[in-house]
C-alpha cells in the first residue's frame, strides 16, 4: 500500500512542477502581453475622445523646496512633483486578481498620448535623472492615467517693491496647453483646494511662505481660448536683517549728528566735519543697499526712510553753517563797534535795523537750543508715523489664501 502511494506521488510530481511553471510564465506573459496589446492600433498622435468631447486633465503639485526669490532677475525657483491625471479609454484592460494597475517608467511614456502642458511664465526647467529619470506613468484598468514628474522650475515673478523691505510678494506658476484650445482640452485642479501642497520644510532665509491659492482662468489669445491654471504662492519678507543692518545704523548716524548742537559755535571744523562724515556714511549705506535691487522708477519704503534721514543730516549741517555765520556776524559787529569807540574823530555808526533784529534774536546758543529740542522731536514723530503706516500697509494679504501652517 505504501509502495503504491509513493509511486503515485512520484508520477504526479513532474506534472505539478509543469503546472506551477506554467502559471508563473502565464503571469509574466500577461503583463508583457497587456502592454503589447495596449499598443495595438494605438496612435499617440491622437488625443482621447478625438472628435467628441474635450479631454479633461487634472493637475496637482507638491512643492518640495523653494530655492530662491530674486529681486534682481524677478523670478523664483522651486522643486516640485508635477502630476497630471486624464482618462484614455484606449488604455483600459481587463482587471485580474492582484492586477488593477500598471506602473511604467519614462520610456513607456513615449508610447502614449500625453498632454502638451507647458508653463507660461517659465524661464528654465530642469528634469532630474539621478539615479534614473524621475518620471513614471501609472495606468489603471479603467483607463485612468497618472503621469508624475519631478522637476526644478524657474518662473518669472514681477515683484512689487513699494513696501520693501516689509513687502509681501505673490508669485504665480501658470499652467496651460500649448496647442489644444478649450474645445479639445480643459484643465482642472485634481484635488480641489488640496491640489497644491507645500512641504512643511519649505523655507527661505529672507522670506517666510504664508501659503498658496489656486485659480482657473480662460486665456484669450490670437490662436483661440485656452484653459489656464494659476498656482499662487504668498511670500512674506523677513525684515529683521534690514532692521539690524540698515535701520539701526541709520538711526545712529542721525543721532550722532545731533552732537554738533553741544559743541561750541567757535569749533566750526569739528561741527561741519561730524555732519559731513555722517552724510558720507549714509550715502555709502544707500548705495550698498540698492546695488542688489533692480532699477525701478518708483520709491521704495526704504528709500523714503533713508531720504528723510539724509534730509535730517543735511539740516544739521545747515544749522552748523548758520550758527557759524551768526557767530561771525556778531563778532564782526562787536569788532566794528569797538573800533568806532576808539576812533573819536568818526561818529558812532548805527547798524541797520534788520541786521540788529537778526543778531538780537538769532543768537548761536539760541539756535543750538532749539535744535537740541526740535531735531529729536521731529525725528521721533517721523519714525512713529513711518512705522505705523508701513507696517499696517504691509500686513495685507490676498483673498482666499490657504495658509501653510
Amino acid at each position: 500500500m505504501k509502495a503504491s502511494l509513493l509511486c503515485v506521488l512520484i508520477a504526479l510530481f513532474p506534472g505539478l512542477l509543469m503546472v506551477t511553471d506554467g502559471l508563473m510564465f502565464h503571469e509574466d506573459v500577461n503583463i508583457t502581453a497587456i502592454l503589447d496589446q495596449l499598443m495595438i492600433g494605438y496612435d499617440k498622435r491622437v488625443r482621447p475622445y478625438y472628435g467628441e468631447q474635450p479631454v479633461t486633465v487634472g493637475v496637482s503639485l507638491y512643492i518640495l523646496a523653494v530655492h530662491d526669490l530674486s529681486e534682481q532677475s524677478m523670478d523664483f525657483t522651486f522643486d516640485m512633483y508635477f502630476r497630471q491625471f486624464w482618462h484614455d479609454p484606449r488604455l483600459a484592460f481587463a482587471r485580474r486578481p492582484g492586477l488593477d494597475k500598471i506602473v511604467q517608467g519614462a520610456d513607456y511614456v513615449k508610447n502614449i498620448w500625453v498632454p502638451d502642458t507647458f508653463f507660461v511664465n517659465e524661464k528654465e526647467t530642469k528634469y532630474h535623472h539621478a539615479t534614473t529619470d524621475n518620471e513614471f506613468v501609472r495606468i489603471l484598468h479603467t483607463g485612468d492615467v497618472l503621469r508624475s514628474i519631478r522637476m526644478t522650475v524657474t518662473a518669472s515673478c514681477m515683484l512689487d517693491l513699494q513696501y520693501f523691505p516689509f513687502d509681501k510678494q505673490l508669485c504665480t506658476l501658470e499652467i496651460e496647453s500649448f496647442g489644444f484650445t478649450m474645445s479639445d482640452l480643459k484643465f482642472l485642479w485634481q484635488d480641489g483646494e488640496r491640489s497644491v501642497q507645500l512641504s512643511p520644510d519649505v523655507a527661505l532665509p529672507e522670506f517666510n511662505i504664508l501659503g498658496h491659492r489656486q485659480r482657473i482662468i480662460e486665456a484669450s489669445l490670437s490662436s483661440g481660448n485656452y484653459s489656464r491654471l494659476l498656482a499662487d504662492i504668498q511670500f512674506d519678507r523677513a525684515g529683521g536683517h534690514y532692521v539690524i543692518q540698515v535701520y539701526l545704523p541709520t538711526i545712529l548716524m542721525v543721532t550722532m549728528s545731533w552732537l554738533v548742537f553741544w559743541l561750541s559755535p567757535e569749533e566750526v571744523s569739528a561741527r561741519v566735519g561730524l555732519c559731513a562724515v555722517s552724510v558720507l556714511a549714509l550715502s555709502i549705506l544707500m548705495v550698498s543697499v540698492n546695488k542688489d535691487l533692480p532699477k525701478i522708477s518708483y520709491l521704495k519704503c526704504l528709500d523714503i526712510y533713508l531720504g528723510v534721514c539724509m534730509l535730517y543730516l543735511l539740516g544739521a549741517l545747515m544749522e552748523c553753517v548758520c550758527v557759524s555765520y551768526i557767530a561771525q556776524a556778531i563778532q564782526a559787529r562787536e569788532d566794528k563797534v569797538r573800533q568806532l569807540e576808539q576812533d573819536t574823530k568818526v561818529a558812532r555808526a548805527t547798524p541797520r535795523q534788520g541786521q540788529t533784529t537778526i543778531l538780537l534774536v538769532l543768537k548761536p546758543r539760541t539756535v543750538d537750543l532749539f535744535s537740541k529740542i526740535g531735531f529729536p522731536i521731529a525725528f521721533l514723530c517721523f519714525n512713529v508715523v513711518y512705522w505705523i503706516f508701513y507696517r499696517r500697509a504691509s500686513k495685507q494679504v490676498v483673498d482666499d489664501l490657504i495658509y501653510l501652517h
